[in-house]
């Protein structure tokens, strides 16, 4: 395995990328040579996207649409993203998957070949290790740095140094028969086949494996790594749960340890916190209090009978036997369902979570119910598109602090990264 990486050397962390996010540029508007205009929620450029559009991936500045035939498109602000110009004829056609940070985009094709363009220290320029990228299975990335899963087991890295763009020596030689890869907003672990975990980038975003290097050995296998904002979790063999990273942000569960010893079935996890659903039907939470990790308000609620648990960026939703809905976390990120409560009293069949502010239940009726949001235009749009009522395009966020589109009944979804929809 060969790492690349580009650009001047910084120490800086995971914790200090917040200042970079809000560092924005000018978007492109113009609709020439195949590319859209500004896409912004509520936005009339969003109306004029090419009816072929299948989904669109977004930074704070700049995004990138692929098209149904696999064509891709992008705009917004060259240094994010937002010009493609350099590798426009790789992008024409048979493009199956978009990934993004921050900073750039990589676009996976077909026949597993990776094309990558946007900011050239944190991922754009992925020419040092051109030469690696085939056979390309998935796509993982913080918010400077992009790793590649390849069939073989190995992996192939690129963008910041120290925010997963280059694995230190010692772990890059024993990337090898690699079955997944998770990332944070600073940090990438990979679970071998042999059940063992390595884990690179920043130490506050996960990189640093060492107080827990034993449990990740592989002596009891690792089945599935889970994560969130700042910090992984890996579910072991035995239904025990071992976590690092960002302590005050889910890597320290010392204060629920003895609840994740056994049992363990399913973690979900919001931006800074986890919650862990257990084999007795209970749920355990930790991490940020303000974003999921005190569910103490709704404890008595969360005992048993729980069958699965969804999350936004702040808030945890749980479904229970009986069909009714516990919320918890950040009001506005959906742990607030007042308005909503007589319909999630009973009869929920599908609960899902938008990765950002939103959650839809599906009841017995067929009836749709979206809550959460920042303002009520955004939750009535997602609640639209859930219930079918217009031809909705996705758009992902692909901000690494983001959390997945989580559902239940659980089902295979792909994407570290926030995820909302809006009308067209």
């Amino acid at each position: 395995m060969r790492a690349g990486s580009q650009g001047p050397r910084s120490s800086r962390g995971l914790k200090e990328s917040g200042k970079e996010r809000q560092k924005t540029g000018k978007r492109n508007k113009s609709l020439s040579k195949g590319r859209s205009g500004s896409l912004r929620a509520g936005s009339e450029s969003e109306r004029r996207l090419p009816n072929d559009v299948a989904f669109v991936l977004r930074n704070s500045a700049a995004w990138a649409a692929r098209t149904v035939d696999g064509r891709v498109l992008c705009s917004g602000d060259a240094t994010r993203g937002g010009d493609m110009k350099d590798v426009e004829d790789r992008l024409q056609r048979g493009v199956v998957q978009l990934y993004g940070n921050e900073f750039a985009f990589a676009a996976l094709t077909a026949e597993g070949s990776l094309v990558t363009w946007g900011h050239s220290i944190y991922g754009g320029d992925s020419s040092s290790v051109a030469d690696q990228l085939f056979e390309v299975k998935d796509v993982a990335n913080t918010e400077f740095a992009f790793a590649a899963l390849r069939a073989s087991g190995d992996v192939v890295a690129w963008g910041d140094p120290f925010r997963g763009g280059a694995p230190p020596p010692e772990t890059a030689e024993l990337l090898e028969e690699v079955i997944s890869l998770k990332a944070t907003g600073g940090a990438i672990a990979a679970l071998k086949s042999n059940g063992s975990v390595l884990a690179w980038g920043a130490a506050n975003g996960g990189g640093d494996t060492s107080l827990v290097e034993a449990e990740l050995s592989g002596e009891l296998p690792v089945m599935q790594l889970f994560r969130n904002g700042y910090a992984f979790a890996a579910l072991r063999k035995d239904g025990s749960l071992v976590t690092w990273g960002s302590p005050d942000q889910g890597g320290d569960s010392s204060a629920v340890a003895n609840q994740l010893r056994r049992g363990v079935m399913h973690v979900c996890g919001t931006e800074a916190s986890f919650a862990a659903l257990k084999s007795d039907g209970s749920v355990v939470c930790w991490g940020n209090p303000y974003r999921g990790g005190d569910s103490s308000a709704v404890a008595s609620k969360l005992a048993g009978d729980v069958l699965g648990v969804c999350s936004t960026l702040g808030a945890f939703a749980a479904v229970k036997t009986s069909g009714a809905v516990v919320t918890w976390g950040l009001k506005h990120c959906g742990a607030d369902s007042s308005n909503v409560a007589e319909q999630l009293a009973a009869g929920v069949i599908e609960l899902r979570g938008d990765g950002r502010s939103c959650f839809t239940a599906k009841t017995t009726t067929g009836e749709h119910v979206t809550w959460g949001g920042e303002d009520q235009e955004e939750s009535a749009a997602a609640g639209a598109v859930e219930a079918g009522s217009t031809n909705g395009v996705r758009v992902e966020y692909c901000t690494g602090e983001g959390v997945p589109l989580t559902v239940y009944p659980r089902q295979s979804i792909m994407g570290a990264v926030r995820t909302w929809s809006f009308l067209t």
